[in-house]
């Protein structure tokens, strides 16, 4: 029987519905494989930066040369620090040190070995420098970072206050906060050579840091040995079981 005018008109809505459903089934499907897409392309992101952290937490971040702030300020102008400004020092040697005051304020801290760190009240370090200032001045201790109430302290702050800008501002030495990275990343062998000399007042520490990273492996570069050796005027530097202790500076030809 042949099919009405209506019958046919039917079929041809029926058909652009269907159509039309098929197309909205497409529209989703390719919607749900563009969130499955992204979703991966997150989760590949987000174990990237993980293996990142976790990398950089076992290895350690790659050592940068510190970026030394110019005081803005005049020696007659230097800014007061609180007593209760909170400095991170950190351990520059190897074996126990102790910072200790049984006289008025009564603290005991016990650092193990190089890289231990610890957080006194400036008021504390600065009688604690007072009565012990090689330490410092030597690099055999190092201020690593300062904690104010108000951020109105800095670094450099601290340093003016201490008097250790010969030690830690002067772009002619090694400062304390960069003898790894002299020792381990500095390529140019004329600049470490020159900076090394020029840092007397705290050679034996960098020398001492040096045994402990050859020790550890890490330390390997025979050329800076050899600066090292001239300087020091031991030949068996490195072949001594322990760290000497009559480190000095012969100032060679």
């Amino acid at each position: 029987m042949a099919k009405t005018s209506k019958k046919i008109e039917e079929e041809v809505i029926c058909n652009k519905i269907e159509n039309k459903q098929n197309e909205i089934k497409d529209d989703i499907v390719d919607i749900d494989k563009l969130i499955a897409l992204r979703v991966a392309e997150l989760l590949a992101q987000k174990e990237l930066e993980l293996r990142a952290t976790l990398q950089k937490e076992f290895e350690g971040e790659p050592l940068v040369k510190s970026k030394k702030i110019k005081p803005s300020q005049s020696m007659s102008a230097r800014k007061y620090v609180p007593d209760d400004t909170m400095i991170r020092i950190s351990q520059n040697i190897s074996g126990k040190f102790i910072i200790s005051e049984t006289r008025g304020s009564n603290y005991f801290i016990e650092l193990n070995g190089y890289g231990d760190s610890t957080t006194m009240a400036y008021k504390d370090l600065k009688n604690y420098h007072g009565r012990h200032h090689s330490f410092l001045n030597r690099g055999k201790l190092k201020i690593t970072n300062v904690t104010s109430e108000d951020n109105s302290i800095d670094f450099n702050d601290v340093i003016h206050d201490l008097n250790l800008q010969r030690i830690y501002d002067d772009e002619s030495k090694i400062s304390p906060l960069d003898i790894e990275y002299y020792l381990l990343e500095e390529d140019d062998l004329k600049e470490f050579s020159m900076k090394l000399r020029n840092s007397r007042e705290i050679l034996s520490t960098i020398v001492e840091i040096s045994f402990i990273l050859y020790k550890d492996n890490k330390f390997n570069d025979n050329s800076k040995m050899d600066v090292i050796r001239q300087l020091t005027g031991d030949s068996n530097l490195y072949t001594h079981q322990s760290i000497p202790n009559n480190i000095r500076f012969v100032n060679p030809k």
